[in-house]
């Protein structure tokens, strides 16, 4: 669980200092059935309308993919969505979740 915090942690702090837009940013970490650590993110940003926000999203793919490894970033389909899945890394007991 330890991992798990630093992981997310840094990762938060990283995408926070990294892309002014960012609003609120929430992360969940978890063991893969491999057990090699993998991470999901919600991120809400101000609108600086939809070409910067698109930058940013293609960015954050790419940045994060040659950092980390393996990402991806898209846009949530509405709010339903967003609580879906929120709700869903929250109850669960193997994982950590850090929300700025």
């Amino acid at each position: 669980m330890r991992r798990q915090e630093t992981v997310t942690h840094a990762v938060g702090q990283t995408i926070k200092a990294r892309y002014e837009p960012v609003e609120r940013l929430a992360l969940f970490a978890e063991p893969h059935l491999s057990q090699n650590l993998h991470l999901h993110g919600l991120v809400k940003m101000s609108d600086f309308g939809e070409e910067i926000l698109g930058h940013c999203r293609r960015d954050m793919q790419s940045y994060l993919s040659d950092k980390f490894g393996r990402s991806q970033a898209a846009f949530p389909r509405g709010r339903n969505a967003v609580a879906n899945y929120v709700a869903k890394y929250c109850v669960k007991t193997n994982g950590y979740y850090e929300f700025w």
